[in-house]
């Protein structure tokens, strides 16, 4: 190292070369509390991507996630999977927001149900919304206190309503329990069969995302993505918020009216209806 006496090229050549180790080591310490804080264990919610935006709306979080993992992060995730995980969708000018609803017609992909297809599925539609009601009132004391505590009246980008920095793997557990036994009881076969194709529907979608991470190159963020399954609870039952969620349970539903779901047991749908709109 150069001392005070030094030619002053020499000090500054020293003083980048300080400033560059400096840079790498902050570097380093943010892709290690990156990987801690994603790690599947951990059970936090929060940034996944490391990155806050405080003060930003939540498609503007939206945007950053699904930017980073699709062209900044080298995975080029499908979109597909990123927004069968969260509640950010892709629009149709490439943007990325969370829209009030599955329709919304500034989304690439929106999910849109026929007044025939609508028709086809109330009866099941107000079946899972009273459910879910009777769930909520039959919560533990305990459960009710917990979910308060993770979480957020305000709608966030990709995690919904998740508080940020909350533990959530106890409450998870919990939920799951207490959800279990209530699907159990009879007159619930309707929202049973929603969770039952929701769960395998979203881990499709992590399968999908997790191949793309899988090249050699992208080693250092494995843990990052597999920790991104667990802070969106891909492998778990969704919490009851993103049930009602119009992005999650309108695609049920149409998939239920277009035959391409089978519907809950004893529930028939009346067969194609034509929508008075398309007939000439």
């Amino acid at each position: 190292m150069s001392g005070p006496g030094a030619p002053a090229s020499v000090r500054r050549r020293d003083a980048a070369t300080f400033g560059a180790i400096i840079l790498a080591s902050l570097a380093l310490v943010g892709v290690l509390w990156l990987l801690a804080r994603n790690a599947d264990s951990a059970g936090v919610s929060g940034s996944i991507t490391g990155v806050e935006l405080p003060g930003h709306s939540a498609s503007d979080v939206c945007a950053n996630w699904a930017t980073y993992w699709t062209t900044e992060s080298g995975v080029d995730a499908p979109p597909e999977a990123l927004e069968t995980m969260s509640n950010c969708r892709q629009t149709t000018d490439g943007g990325w927001i969370v829209p009030g609803n599955a329709a919304d017609d500034r989304l690439l992909r929106p999910v849109v149900l026929s007044d025939g297809e609508q028709a086809q599925v109330a009866n099941l539609e107000t079946a899972i919304m009273s459910q879910l009601g009777r769930f909520d009132t039959s919560m533990s004391t305990d459960l009710e206190d917990r979910i308060d505590r993770i979480y957020d009246p305000a709608m966030k980008g990709v995690t919904a309503h998740l508080r940020d920095g909350e533990p959530i793997g106890a409450t998870r557990r919990l939920y799951e329990d207490e959800m279990n036994a209530f699907l159990e009881q009879p007159g619930n076969q309707e929202l049973a069969a929603y969770i039952a194709w929701a769960i395998p529907y979203r881990q499709a979608a992590f399968a999908q995302f997790m191949q793309a991470c899988s090249s050699d190159d992208l080693d250092y963020l494995s843990a990052t993505c597999d920790g991104t399954g667990d802070t969106l609870s891909v492998n778990h039952i969704p919490w009851t918020w993103d049930l009602r969620s119009s992005l999650l349970l309108d695609t049920y539903l149409r998939g239920v009216a277009t035959g391409e779901i089978d519907p809950p047991p004893g529930y028939e749908i009346t067969g194609p209806v034509t929508d008075e709109s398309s007939t000439s």
